[in-house]
């Protein structure tokens, strides 16, 4: 293969505003003990780190509460979706010789929730939030 493309999951591959919009506010629901929607999220919830986002809505510790309840909030969002042409697009860089790979803030584990086994299956290489240094760190985009 020749040179190598690397993708970020989120707003690149996979159009998850309204799943990670519905988490976040799922998350902030179950730490505040009363009901937070999308709507009541501060409308730079998807540029801004979830734990300034949880600190802003009044949760305290949210580090610690996005370890227990992302997973499940996650789990029960609106499913995303590949945007337009990613899985063409992919197959014709895999044509072209060049290696593809992932590199996400995403735990390993959603990877079979949120993305198709055909997209999985084009990837040459997936680094994911435990594999190194979240972002914006380069940890991640040098590993791959």
């Amino acid at each position: 293969m020749t040179g190598a493309v690397l993708f970020d999951l989120d707003g690149v591959l996979l159009d998850s505003r309204n799943a990670m919009l519905t988490t976040l506010a799922g998350v902030a629901t179950a730490a505040l003990g009363r009901r937070v929607t999308a709507a009541d999220l501060p409308l730079d919830a998807l540029t801004t780190p979830r734990v300034e986002v949880l600190t802003r809505l009044g949760v305290t510790e949210p580090d610690e509460l996005c370890e227990i309840w992302w997973e499940p909030a996650l789990a029960t969002a609106p499913t995303p979706h590949l945007f337009p042409g990613v899985l063409r697009g992919l197959i014709s860089i895999k044509d072209a010789g060049i290696a593809t790979g992932l590199v996400t803030l995403q735990a390993r584990t959603r990877l079979p929730w949120l993305l198709p086994r055909a997209v999985l299956a084009l990837l040459d290489v997936t680094v994911c939030r435990e594999d190194a240094e979240p972002k914006p760190a380069p940890d991640g985009l040098l590993l791959a």
